[in-house]
């Protein structure tokens, strides 16, 4: 999937009968081009069952019930309540880092776009004075529209997953509803008196210290956790700063030797290129930059608790989910004459093509 700066921030949760699954898959290559045809279709098969991890045994308590006791019309799961999570059906959650995506961007806006993070309160910087000079960082940027911008990354990613789902699914012949009227905070656990959802971990802020009064989700502990400050996993700005400046250069990046093309195989440069990227300095985060950011990210955390202050570092709003298509309710609500549009032959040909001998509700014809 398409991936704002190559971070990866987003997983995908599988939730289905069989519980709650993130699908995490190797960065291991068997070739340069892995599906080169018919004959490497099996391979994606291969992956997706090697690669899937199960966190619980049974779906997420989140469904028509949820919602606040004592409430009338309060939907916590929008107006898709009455389909969302449904026996029978799969629901494809994809769960972003927003947090990477701010750390990740904030290194890249200091060393190569000259912006830096300043107050809203006071239009003064925020924390990295020191560095505002020609050349390094010249242009200020108010906290809350930086946050956005990472929230904005985030969703790019998560559509670009939903979208590729909605395309497999056509191909398939099953249905794809996508959604993102639930609240997420609620699906990944902040309420846990209403439903314990995914279980996902809280930061409690407070008054002036959250600004835009938002749940502050950091993940789930060995599962998938958030790149945010102050956290059991990232105690102060330095320790999240530097982790980030670093995963370009960690075991699971081409600029590694023991990365996705080791073993022989030959990645997208020759190795005397490939060398040469390694070797020189502008392939890392400048030591400037880090020490910046991290001040910068010290600066936050003093006014507001919690980096990044205005979001959750953890989402999770938009998703889809898949199901086989009940052919009778087109045919009674749509059907005017002869079979409707919205049944394809992908659709009409499923029950033969994946499931031979089960019954086909295709071939039930009743529009009644």
């Amino acid at each position: 999937m398409p991936s704002s700066s190559n971070d990866l921030s987003v997983d995908l949760f599988v939730i289905n009968d069989n519980g709650v699954s993130i699908y995490k898959p190797s960065t291991e290559r068997l070739s340069l081009v892995e599906i080169k045809d018919a004959d490497d279709y099996g391979k994606i098969i291969k992956w997706y069952r090697e690669s899937l991890i199960k966190i619980s045994d049974k779906r997420p308590d989140v469904s028509w019930p949820s919602s606040p006791e004592g409430t009338k019309i309060v939907n916590a799961t929008g107006p898709g309540q009455y389909n969302l999570n449904r026996p029978g059906s799969t629901w494809l959650l994809p769960v972003g880092d927003v947090g990477l995506e701010w750390f990740n961007q904030l290194l890249s806006s200091y060393e190569w776009s000259g912006f830096y993070l300043m107050d809203p309160d006071t239009n003064e910087p925020a924390g990295c004075a020191d560095w505002i000079r020609p050349g390094f960082l010249e242009v200020g940027f108010p906290i809350p529209a930086f946050d956005e911008l990472a929230l904005m990354l985030h969703a790019g990613q998560a559509g670009a997953i939903v979208q590729n789902i909605r395309l497999a699914s056509e191909a398939l012949g099953i249905g794809a509803w996508m959604t993102g009227s639930y609240a997420d905070d609620l699906v990944l656990g902040a309420y846990p008196e209403v439903a314990k959802g995914l279980g996902f971990n809280f930061i409690s802020r407070e008054g002036t210290l959250n600004p835009s009064t938002t749940t502050t989700c950091i993940g789930l502990k060995g599962v998938k956790e958030a790149v945010a400050v102050p956290t059991p996993r990232f105690k102060d700005a330095e320790a999240a700063v530097r982790y980030v400046a670093d995963l370009r250069n960690n075991s699971a990046t081409p600029f590694s030797a023991s990365g996705p093309w080791k073993n022989g195989l030959r990645g997208p440069y020759e190795a005397e290129t490939m060398e040469s990227i390694k070797q020189n300095p502008r392939s890392y985060v400048a030591d400037w930059a880090v020490e910046a950011a991290i001040a910068t990210v010290d600066y936050i955390v003093k006014k507001y608790g919690c980096a990044p202050a205005y979001i959750s570092p953890m989402r999770a709003k938009l998703s889809v989910q898949v199901h086989h298509v009940d052919p009778n309710f087109y045919r009674r609500y749509q059907g005017i004459s002869g079979e409707p549009y919205a049944l394809t032959d992908s659709i009409l040909n499923h029950f033969p093509l994946w499931h031979p001998g089960h019954n086909d509700p295709a071939q039930n014809n009743n529009n009644q």
